[in-house]
């Protein structure tokens, strides 16, 4: 199990640093969960195993952030839209039950603020658990700054691209 660093509206929030945990995919939850990775650099090999081993899993929504959110984002896409034509063609009728939201912000603040505040109502069922990788192994203490951020009531400024 991944260690809880926090809660956001009664959800708890964990953390895995996937360059220090190399048995973070094998601690994800089962059920209820959302979503948050973080991802600077762009890494193939790296993507690929994020993509598959949490999907796998079934989250019920994916925030990406850093500077490579939108790549990894678009990996997630590929995946899912992939998954749901396999099904598609194996169950020969349209699969509309995986409609699973995905979201990319180069701001660790923004995303991380949406994720928690936003993310669950993108979702069909309840989210218990937000799931925090850091694929740079390096934003654990700016999550725990945000979680108490959050809890404050603290907004984000707005950014350039609003």
């Amino acid at each position: 199990m991944m260690p809880i660093i926090g809660q956001v509206n009664k959800r708890s929030v964990v953390y895995a640093s996937v360059k220090q945990a190399p048995n973070w995919a094998d601690t994800l939850p089962a059920a209820n969960w959302l979503l948050f990775v973080i991802a600077d650099q762009y890494d193939h090999d790296l993507f690929e195993q994020l993509t598959t081993s949490c999907l796998n899993r079934q989250p019920l929504a994916i925030c990406c952030a850093g500077q490579s959110a939108s790549r990894l984002e678009d990996w997630f896409d590929i995946e899912i839209v992939v998954r749901d034509v396999e099904w598609e063609e194996l169950y020969q009728r349209p699969y509309y039950e995986n409609l699973l939201a995905t979201t990319a912000d180069v701001d660790i603040d923004n995303g991380f603020w949406f994720a928690t505040l936003c993310g669950p109502d993108m979702c069909k069922e309840p989210v218990d658990t937000i799931v925090c990788l850091d694929a740079e192994g390096i934003y654990q203490n700016r999550v725990v700054e945000l979680i108490g951020l959050i809890n404050s009531g603290w907004l984000p400024p707005d950014s350039a691209d609003d």
